[in-house]
């Protein structure tokens, strides 16, 4: 009781003191605010200007006009902006392109010599994947024997970061990404995961499964030194004096009135960003890693599919303008490039091609006019067909879903190439990302309960086993 009494005269104490500081405080204010001073003299007019001025000096010192610093203008955007009038200009002008090429093909193939046009035509078509077959295998060959006489030497160990942006993903898509990248035999080496969150759980909708990978095409521009298109514009990039034009191309604005510049630059995909590092000089090198598998869901419906293959679709064919009359390319990207635009741009009369072909067979060719058309349309089937079941382990592991996905993309490909090409070129000018990247099928709660439960048990062999090399932050 003591205690408590002392302690609330000592408060009591503390509020009287306050209040008599208040209380000065209040006379003080009161003095000089009056008419006399301390000395009994009162304060004229001009004695109260000086002071004001005094105060408004002190004031002003403490800005930026004040201390003397000079005055930066506010810089301004140099980006052009494409009115809606010049961005009609252009559609209409590059649909009468489109237009003119397809129509202008077909009248070629329909009246003129009808067998020659076609065949020469789906020759230059599979021309490319033909050809990457042959670098493909002769590369693989030449590299085996390289490595028998001279095996690589022994990296020492060194950390391997990897960086997870789940901004509107499912927890499921995030721990199938985390499970595929475990997966991964990383030797001596450790990996480290980081999983960028934004706390913005959404719902999850079901879209349409892929099950198609190529492997054909980037593997053989590996051999080459030229993988255009690596995976996610969120690539971490050294920082090397090489890299520092690369990300200045990627992230400047454009001043350009084609608007075909602004839809590469400012949908701002991993093609982009590729052809920003290589067309810093045609020494800098590209690799295709066959062996690293990353899963993710797929959309798993229509809209979603359509919509996602409409930025793909609009970030592949574009892009391939700047591969193809870009700076610091190598002929083989050019020409790669060249045969992607041609083959893209000409999806209507491919239909009409395939038709006239089907119309040919029908009266009757011999084996051996259509023998090279078949030997380069199959090649590329075939060369896939052994990846798969002999070379790539982890596609093996895929198999019944990449045959069911062959299956469903020999049935439905020139529905969904015309489909996806005229949404392409209607959306030209768009900057739009399309639909959000949410693609699991789970509930929320089942989603999480599972992924709680599948984490549990993968720590609980992990701390049976020996210390492992996997770590996720």
């Amino acid at each position: 009781m003591n205690a408590r009494h002392n302690d609330e005269e000592e408060i009591r104490s503390e509020n009287l003191k306050i209040d008599g500081d208040a209380t000065s405080t209040k006379l003080v204010s009161e003095k000089n605010t009056g008419t006399e001073s301390l000395g009994g003299e009162a304060l004229g007019p001009e004695q109260d200007a000086e002071e004001s001025e005094n105060e408004a000096t002190l004031y002003s010192r403490d800005t930026a006009e004040g201390c003397g610093y000079p005055e930066i203008p506010e810089p301004s955007d140099p980006a052009r902006i494409l009115s809606h009038n010049n961005l009609r200009k252009q559609r209409i002008l590059f649909w009468t392109i489109i237009a003119c090429l397809n129509v202008g093909m077909t009248m070629i193939a329909v009246f003129g010599k009808t067998g020659v046009v076609v065949f020469v035509f789906i020759l230059f078509i599979k021309s490319k994947d033909f050809l990457s077959c042959i670098v493909s295998a002769v590369g693989m060959l030449v590299t085996y024997i390289y490595r028998l006489f001279k095996p690589l030497e022994a990296v020492p160990r060194q950390w391997i970061l990897t960086l997870i942006p789940a901004y509107s993903e499912s927890e499921e898509q995030i721990v199938k990404t985390i499970y595929s990248l475990r997966d991964n035999d990383v030797g001596q080496h450790r990996q480290v995961m980081v999983v960028m969150l934004d706390g913005k759980p959404r719902d999850v909708h079901r879209h349409m499964t892929r099950v198609v990978r190529d492997f054909e095409r980037p593997r053989a521009e590996s051999f080459v030194g030229k993988v255009t298109c690596l995976p996610g514009c969120i690539t971490m990039i050294s920082v090397r004096e090489e890299m520092a034009g690369a990300i200045r191309k990627y992230a400047e604005p454009v001043t350009a009135y084609q608007v075909m510049r602004h839809q590469v630059q400012y949908l701002g995909t991993d093609r982009r960003l590729t052809y920003a590092m290589l067309s810093q000089s045609k020494n800098l090198h590209t690799l295709f890693v066959s062996e690293a598998i990353s899963e993710t869901i797929a959309p798993q419906s229509l809209q979603h599919y359509l919509s996602q293959r409409r930025r793909w679709g609009s970030n592949a064919y574009f892009n391939n303008y700047f591969y193809w009359m870009g700076e610091n390319m190598i002929l083989v990207t050019r020409i790669s490039a060249c045969i992607d635009v041609v083959r893209l741009s000409m999806v209507y009369y491919r239909i009409v091609n395939t038709s006239l072909f089907f119309k040919s067979l029908a009266k009757g060719v011999s084996v051996l006019e259509i023998l090279p058309l078949v030997i380069i349309a199959f090649l590329p089937t075939i060369w896939y067909l052994i990846t798969v079941l002999f070379l790539e382990k982890e596609l093996r592991k895929r198999a019944h879903k990449l045959l069911i996905g062959f299956c469903i993309n020999k049935i439905i490909s020139y529905f969904i190439s015309v489909t996806i090409f005229t949404k392409v070129a209607k959306n030209l000018g768009s900057q739009a990302w399309g639909m959000s990247g949410v693609t699991a099928t789970s509930k929320v709660a089942a989603t999480t309960l599972n992924a709680t439960a599948a984490l549990q048990s993968v720590e609980k062999v992990e701390q049976s086993n020996e210390p492992n090399d996997f770590n996720v932050l």
